[in-house]
């Protein structure tokens, strides 16, 4: 074959088109999922910061009564603490102390924006590459 019949062009650039047409929807669903989740996010990160707030007084409460329960040990002489009394004390406070642990604070990650891949430039052309015979 020295170059590419009639119809073979017609269907380059048929595909051409068709390539175009599917790059063009491809980049608009990208488009609309990338705005879409963008709006969502801003939601997470206010529920997130309500969310927070509500832990955090939650760990002052709970700190609170592991204190009063720590004071009240204290004022029991040694023997007591180390008693059976003592130690169903020291389990309470545990459960206490380490009742919203491990913290529910850590890091999170933004969503990735998406980007769609861009065909290759031969398609996107109205023409097609040259026959090796076509002097440039």
């Amino acid at each position: 074959m020295k170059k590419l019949s009639k119809k073979q062009r017609e269907q380059f650039r048929h595909h051409g088109v068709l390539l175009q047409a599917a790059q063009e929807d491809l980049e608009e669903a990208i488009d609309d999922y990338n705005y879409i989740v963008a709006r969502e996010w801003e939601k997470v990160k206010q529920t997130k910061a309500s969310f927070d707030a509500v832990v955090s007084d939650a760990a002052q409460f709970t700190e609170g009564v592991a204190d009063k329960i720590y004071e009240y040990t204290e004022t029991k002489t040694e023997k007591w603490r180390d008693g059976d009394k003592g130690e169903r004390y020291y389990d309470w406070l545990s459960k206490w102390s380490t009742m919203l642990y491990p913290s529910p604070y850590y890091e999170w990650r933004e969503p990735v924006e998406m980007e769609a891949p861009k065909m290759l430039p031969e398609w996107t052309k109205e023409s097609y590459p040259n026959s090796p015979n076509k002097k440039k």
